[in-house]
């Protein structure tokens, strides 16, 4: 039998909130310099160098540096990736975007909502930066009602997910058992580095991808919040 899970622990980027919108600030870029290149292509490419980043700054173990850095340095390298040439101020206009304009899934208020009613403490945890998430994800859901409990970034703990301190440290700060807290995520990455830990994990797994052959598996898997919000109020065999 399990233990019963007392808090949930979310991602951010990905799982709340839609990085996949930053395309339309790419496109727009791309129109005015008259590049002809599929906005949301470039997009992803910076996604995926962008978590590489992270990841490498943990194993190189060299000085951590902001979540909000390393994206600018993956912004750079999908720019040279794809042979377009950005100025300093496109640099900036589309770094700043992932401060104070990313928007959340459509399930994600109400379903944040829901998931505080069946008496959860509510903490994040993210590869993001104090600032970046304050202004962009707290504040955001501030004004329209939700409020976290608590909010764990990677520049608390100086290292990136999937690295186990990020997970124990916070579960630690919270005053829980390791499986009595259910991180919430949607990156695999995310999901192995949690169950790794020894959290228990719910995905949301927004794009219906096949779960990988590593050999960890999640606990809960949903499409949205509002799905976990059911999973959770069943009775679990």
């Amino acid at each position: 039998m399990e233990p019963r899970v007392k808090a949930l622990m979310f991602d951010v980027y990905g799982t709340l909130f839609s990085w996949e919108g930053i395309a339309e600030a790419v496109a727009q870029i791309f129109r005015q310099k008259g590049v002809r290149i599929d906005p949301r292509g470039f997009n992803l490419f910076w996604r995926n160098r962008q978590l590489q980043y992270s990841m490498m700054n943990t194993l190189i173990g060299k000085g951590f540096e902001p979540f909000i850095w390393l994206t600018r340095k993956a912004l750079k390298s999908a720019a040279a990736f794809h042979s377009v040439t950005l100025t300093d101020e496109e640099e900036e206009q589309l770094t700043t975007v992932w401060l104070d304009k990313l928007e959340p899934y459509p399930d994600v208020l109400e379903g944040l909502k829901e998931l505080k009613k069946l008496g959860y403490t509510m903490a994040l945890l993210t590869n993001g930066n104090q600032e970046m998430v304050r202004t962009g994800v707290v504040d955001w859901l501030a004004h329209r009602g939700f409020s976290f409990d608590l909010l764990f970034t990677a520049d608390m703990w100086q290292v990136y997910k999937p690295h186990p301190d990020i997970y124990l440290k916070s579960v630690s700060t919270l005053g829980l058992q390791l499986r009595e807290v259910l991180h919430v995520c949607r990156m695999q990455s995310d999901v192995f580095g949690a169950k790794a830990a020894g959290l228990q994990v719910a995905w949301i797994n927004r794009a219906n991808e096949p779960l990988e052959a590593y050999g960890l598996t999640p606990d809960f898997t949903a499409s949205n919040l509002l799905e976990l919000v059911k999973l959770l109020t069943v009775p679990r065999p």
